[in-house]
């Protein structure tokens, strides 16, 4: 018969818990593709309109830092 040591259990008990979160967070993130590529399927037009909006206030402020960079030197 083998004894388990206090400190061998309590690895155990703690890979155990780490293979377990993993496995949970591996799972959540299938979960989340899912419901992303069920976004971009139903609602496309309005997922591209909301980029072309972010991607236009991104211009603006990439501009203005440019230039707010420019005129410092």
């Amino acid at each position: 018969m083998a004894l388990v040591t206090p400190r061998y259990h309590r690895k155990l008990v703690e890979s155990s818990e780490k293979l377990t979160h993993k496995h949970l967070t591996a799972e959540r993130m299938q979960d989340i593709r899912l419901l992303l590529q069920n976004l971009v399927n139903s609602e496309e037009a309005t997922l591209k309109l909301v980029l072309d909006c972010l991607y236009d206030i991104g211009a603006v402020n990439l501009i203005s830092l440019i230039k707010s960079f420019v005129f410092v030197f």
